[in-house]
């Protein structure tokens, strides 16, 4: 059996959405895409949501977007936007692939709750318990659908549950219903619920 050593246990969220947005440089041909990712503590709570948003810029001019945001890192350019509470209006050249920029979310609330629990030789421990342990780990994530949330998104958003684990430290690893990739040292493994799954 392998040792286990401390990791922090980071799950992300995924979810993918396609929307098409009106802009005041060519209206029409203009398109917008994002993709939420959210980090998780080991018990399946939020630590931080962040959206990487998507602008097609066919020509250089004046692009708003909306989004309440703690922060906001441009990873395309040098650009910097103008911030009027969720307005965020960006000044921008053309750009062949277009305009990637990150929006740290503030109060950011999923439409799934997610708990994750643990257990080591058949036994539930916590996630900080597990370090410097050996022995067979179970981990079991369970998605139910929040209901305080807008049911638009649990009905029309796919979701998908990440999870790495070193395979220096992990072996004999199963995961039903996973799609499993080794990288390297370590295993991704990826599951996806569809709309109106859970």
């Amino acid at each position: 059996m392998k040792k286990l050593k401390q990791t922090p246990a980071v799950v992300i969220l995924i979810l993918l959405a396609v929307l098409l947005l009106s802009f005041p440089a060519a209206a029409e041909e203009n398109g917008k895409t994002e993709t939420v990712y959210a980090e998780l503590n080991s018990d399946g709570s939020v630590e931080k949501v962040m959206v990487v948003n998507h602008i097609q810029t066919p020509q250089a001019g004046t692009y708003i977007d909306y989004g309440n945001y703690s922060a906001i890192d441009n990873i395309t350019g040098e650009e910097k936007p103008i911030v009027d509470g969720e307005k965020i209006t960006w000044e921008l050249p053309a750009y062949d692939n277009g305009f990637y920029y990150i929006g740290t979310m503030t109060d950011a609330v999923l439409p799934w709750n997610l708990s994750i629990t643990y257990r080591l030789n058949g036994t539930i421990v916590d996630a900080e318990d597990l370090a410097g342990q050996s022995g067979e780990v179970m981990i079991h994530i369970k998605a139910t659908a929040n209901a305080d949330t807008s049911a638009y998104f649990r009905e029309n958003f796919a979701m998908q549950l990440t999870q790495t684990l070193n395979t220096d430290l992990c072996s004999d690893i199963t995961a039903t219903g996973a799609t499993s990739v080794i990288t390297g040292k370590n295993n991704s493994l990826a599951y996806t619920i569809l709309p109106g799954n859970l």
